[in-house]
């Protein structure tokens, strides 16, 4: 095994045991959080994403989860998915507007899930599929108006039409670039340089 092997498992390892120790940390206060979903609506705008700041950083390791990994079957936690689901849904409650958590997540189902799991998502949450719905349908974005209908709301769609059609993230994607960058591979998995575009254009936002 070469050193680009041994690094990238290391990595694997790591980003596995951020996803475990933030799924913990998930199902102990996930009853808290809900709790004070009323509360966030009492609060100015810049004390939402002032208080947000705890729960974010649980969703910055639930996005650690490995990539195109079958939920429930691969991992300890019994009833994944919808633990996974939750945590968005709970987030979107809290904070309907621009924040990077919220993102990752939304990133997470519609990049790097398996579609076989996409397409239980109606079944095992319909919280989810609801909330999922909301944010493709938002029109307000305070935080960000630009990225919000663009990246939010776009990858939002995108995930639908995954779970819609159990097509794969680079045959629904909102962006035309993508689209157009994996017909030119000839389908499939696409050029690296398509998740790359995909860095760039949050990085703009």
């Amino acid at each position: 095994m070469d050193s680009y092997d041994s690094d990238e498992e290391f990595l694997v390892r790591r980003n596995a045991k951020e996803y475990v120790n933030a799924m913990v940390e998930f199902q102990e206060t996930r009853s808290m959080w809900r709790d004070r979903i009323p509360l966030f609506s009492t609060l100015t705008f810049q004390q939402k994403h002032s208080v947000i700041e705890p729960y974010q950083s649980i969703l910055y390791g639930l996005k650690e989860r490995p990539t195109h990994l079958r939920f429930d079957k691969s991992t300890e936690f019994e009833n994944e998915l919808e633990l996974f689901c939750d945590a968005i849904v709970i987030a979107w409650r809290l904070l309907p507007d621009c924040w990077l958590g919220l993102l990752m997540m939304l990133d997470y189902l519609a990049e790097s899930t398996l579609s076989s799991d996409l397409q239980r998502i109606p079944s095992v949450s319909k919280p989810a599929l609801v909330v999922i719905r909301e944010i493709a349908n938002n029109k307000n974005w305070p935080n960000n108006p630009m990225c919000g209908p663009m990246m939010y709301a776009g990858q939002a769609k995108t995930l639908l039409a995954r779970i819609t059609r159990g097509s794969e993230f680079y045959d629904c994607t909102t962006v035309s670039s993508v689209r157009a960058m994996n017909l030119v591979s000839g389908g499939g998995q696409p050029p690296r340089k398509a998740s790359r575009f995909n860095l760039d254009r949050r990085r703009v936002c």
